[in-house]
């Protein structure tokens, strides 16, 4: 600043003196002011800022990562040769899309979707560079960068709050050129386009950053470890392929629409559980309660206590994911509610007067196991640390997130009394498919 003020007062001085020519020194000092005024602008010092911290964070390296649950000491891949790309598309906010216009679009972007990347490469150990158009100093046009970018990003964020057109036509161009990995953001109360409403849409309070950098990054980890079409183009037409220079190539992706789990499926799953029959019939096996984890593992429960556990009584947990406690705080119980409580009073009268209580908890999926330790944390809080727990779940995508719960598992209950194969047992929970019938992602 102070270098800028001596070239100012030297303009001066030369206005002063006679016969300058005092058009071309006032173009002069216009220059000199319009870069001070440049170098001062407090949105430019802003951008600079957003660009200088996008920069740092593309070469962050973490010396965590997470593994069946739990934080490693290994370093994330960080050569710029092997990095993935996640580009994010979103309105600026100068159209009204948020209600704190250009800074609440700058908050979103710094405050939620560029930590939940980052926290996304941690745990796939890569190298995620997190792109945002309005940062980059690029050459050339605005749009052939943007679609360059949108055909090449193993990654694509689109948040479609306000549904500004710009964002609506670069996820179309995306759709047209990409079967997988675009991750659908709304603010909460924000309506859907009917278009893309069977798509996972992550919805998200701007006050509330902490779910959604969770949700954000566990989506991109799906995506990476486990890719399912999320395109509608790619959806409706099978077997559809694009080429061309700077696309990403499909690899081994499936583009075919079957990717629901059929009610015909889930009812085969079921009935290789007969085993449970056998014991329960000759006594070995009889749990004090069939406990189902809402809402899914509800529907499985019933299924169950009605084939193989006629006198069982089926208890439901209601797991509270969405309450503000919750939010605010991933280490909240799911199942410390008044309901909960109330569905398990039984079973504390029962534990009064029954040293172990036995219980076969039941749930649909199975995907990190943070909902399955929530619920023996609970019960075993409840009704005492020598309550029995035996947890099975329908299915789960990833083996290693197995791991997680292996010592609830079936194989793993009184020293194998089912007797069962533990690869063999893995093998028929896991799965390609990603939706259930009953309108509920297979999250993996």
């Amino acid at each position: 600043m102070k270098k800028s003020t001596e070239i100012s007062q030297r303009a001066q001085d030369k206005l002063s003196k006679p016969g300058a020519d005092h058009s071309t020194i006032a173009k002069k000092q216009d220059s000199i002011s319009n870069r001070i005024t440049s170098e001062n602008n407090p949105m430019k010092k802003v951008r600079l800022k957003n660009i200088m911290q996008n920069q740092k964070s593309n070469k962050m390296e973490s010396s965590v990562a997470y593994q069946n649950g739990e934080i490693t000491g290994n370093k994330v891949e960080n050569s710029s040769e092997n990095a993935l790309t996640c580009f994010t598309i979103m309105p600026f906010g100068s159209k009204g899309e948020y209600q704190g216009g250009e800074k609440e679009s700058n908050f979103i972007y710094q405050h939620i979707i560029s930590p939940a990347i980052q926290e996304a490469s941690k745990r796939l150990l890569k190298h995620v560079i997190s792109i945002r158009e309005v940062d980059r100093c690029l050459p050339g046009s605005i749009t052939k960068n943007v679609i360059k970018t949108l055909a090449s990003s193993d990654f694509v964020i689109a948040d479609i709050t306000g549904r500004n057109p710009n964002v609506f036509l670069e996820l179309g161009i995306r759709y047209a050129i990409s079967p997988t990995n675009t991750i659908l953001l709304r603010q909460e109360n924000d309506e859907i386009p009917f278009d893309i409403s069977n798509f996972k849409v992550i919805s998200y309070h701007k006050f509330e950053p902490k779910e959604a950098i969770i949700n954000i990054a566990e989506y991109i980890i799906n995506s990476y470890t486990r890719p399912n079409v999320d395109s509608p183009v790619f959806d409706s037409i099978n077997n559809l392929e694009v080429f061309g220079d700077g696309i990403k190539p499909l690899n081994s992706i499936s583009t075919r629409t079957n990717i629901e789990m059929s009610w015909e499926e889930i009812m085969q799953r079921l009935n290789r559980l007969n085993f449970y029959e056998e014991h329960y019939k000759s006594g070995s096996f009889i749990p004090d309660a069939i406990i189902g984890i809402s809402n899914g593992g509800m529907i499985m429960a019933e299924i169950i206590s009605r084939k193989y556990f006629q006198t069982v009584p089926l208890i439901c947990l209601w797991a509270d994911r969405w309450s503000s406690a919750g939010l605010k705080d991933r280490s909240s119980h799911y199942f410390t509610n008044e309901y909960s409580r109330s569905s398990i009073e039984p079973l504390k009268v029962l534990s009064k007067h029954k040293e172990n209580i036995t219980l076969l908890l039941i749930d649909d999926n199975v995907s990190s196991g943070t909902t399955c330790k929530y619920a023996v944390r609970f019960l075993r809080e409840e009704l005492g640390e020598h309550t029995q727990i035996v947890f099975h779940p329908i299915v789960c995508k990833l083996q290693d997130y197995l791991s997680a719960v292996e010592e609830v598992l079936p194989p793993a209950f009184s020293s194998n009394l089912f007797r069962l194969d533990r690869e063999k047992f893995l093998d028929t929970i896991l799965t390609d498919k990603s939706r259930f019938p009953y309108d509920k992602d297979i999250r993996g």
